[in-house]
């Protein structure tokens, strides 16, 4: 497993899997975030910025290229085309779904780094910044959207999957690959970690029933979105939210840099792993990456919405009517502000 627990104020929790696995097979010091156990051909090396370690990965669960642009048939057999075409069957693209599509990506760039033997030790140094982020979107989320309503009436839209997730942090890394005997090794690597920010929903509850007698939409919600960043929510005398700003009223130039060297959102992450040589044919390697925690408590923001909503429709007969005084702004206004009580 790889991925970061990230233990927000609502304790929410992330576990993604592995990247990188080509590393296994090659003696570089990149092989080390991988597995700590891992050693390169080299017996010292340096890593820079820009010139050093960058990768970006992207995955879902459902979908491939292939599935979204791809070759027509019959009258389009020349051509490329996509989902939107007029002449594809949508329902097969939504048969390829599952009830919870996952993406996530993932971008890590190594500021520094170094390491060097020490007889049959290797010691080495990292730090490196990291983002990473996760969408989850319920399968009936592009029924809707491709198909309208009609699939749902006297039923409900499942939107309980609904996920996100977005961390961004420093990690500063030490490590030691030792060999305990021959052929075996063990690796350790400790890590403090420094959170620059962080966006996670807590989805409990979340769906939309359609009644099958006046065609009604329901809303029912349970969800808390936690944040951690240099944002202001602005608010009118009610409670309704009207601006997100970044940290207006401050200078910009003294706040950024002190905000990115912070270690007010703390946090500490481990590594582990073993490697034993086989007849220098076969190896046997098991690491377990990234287990940790980052605990979020600058400019922390805690949204909720619990409740339900009742969706009628618009009645837009008063801007039909000459003598009604309401122009369907008014209307619009006022369902508005009824959706956001």
């Amino acid at each position: 497993p790889n991925g970061l627990y990230d233990i927000s104020p609502q304790e929410t929790m992330i576990l993604q899997p592995d990247q990188n696995q080509t590393l296994y097979f090659m003696r570089l010091p990149q092989s080390s975030f991988m597995n700590p156990a891992l050693t390169p051909a080299c017996r010292v090396y340096l890593d820079f910025p820009v010139i050093g370690s960058t990768d970006l990965t992207i995955r879902n669960n459902s979908l491939m290229f292939s599935d979204i642009i791809f070759p027509g048939t019959g009258t389009n057999a020349d051509s490329l085309i996509t989902i939107l075409h007029p002449d594809y069957n949508i329902d097969d693209f939504l048969n390829k779904l599952s009830n919870n599509n996952f993406f996530s990506a993932e971008f890590n760039t190594n500021l520094f780094s170094f390491g060097f033997r020490a007889g049959n030790s290797m010691i080495h140094f990292n730090i490196y910044e990291k983002v990473e982020g996760s969408l989850g979107i319920p399968g009936d989320v592009f029924t809707l959207l491709f198909k309208g309503n009609e699939s749902f009436i006297g039923d409900q839209v499942n939107l309980n999957p609904l996920s996100l997730n977005l961390s961004w942090y420093r990690s500063y890394g030490l490590g030691l690959s030792q060999e305990v005997f021959s052929g075996f090794r063990l690796g350790f690597r400790g890590r403090l970690l420094a959170g620059m920010a962080n966006i996670s929903l807590k989805n409990s509850d979340l769906k939309i029933e359609i009644d099958e007698t006046d065609f009604s939409h329901k809303l029912i919600a349970d969800l808390s979105l936690n944040i951690s960043g240099p944002v202001t929510f602005v608010k009118d005398s009610t409670g309704n939210i009207q601006d997100v700003q970044v940290q207006d009223g401050i200078d910009q130039s003294s706040y950024f840099v002190p905000y990115l060297l912070s270690f007010k959102n703390p946090g500490f992450a481990a590594d582990f792993g073993i490697e034993y040589n086989y007849y220098d044919r076969i190896r046997v390697s098991a690491s377990i990456v990234d287990l940790g925690f980052i605990y979020w408590q600058r400019d922390v923001t805690n949204l909720v919405s619990k409740g339900e909503f009742t969706f009628n429709g618009i009645d837009a007969s008063p801007a039909f009517n000459v003598n009604d005084t309401n122009t369907i702004d008014d209307v619009a206004n006022a369902l508005v502000d009824s959706l956001l009580d």
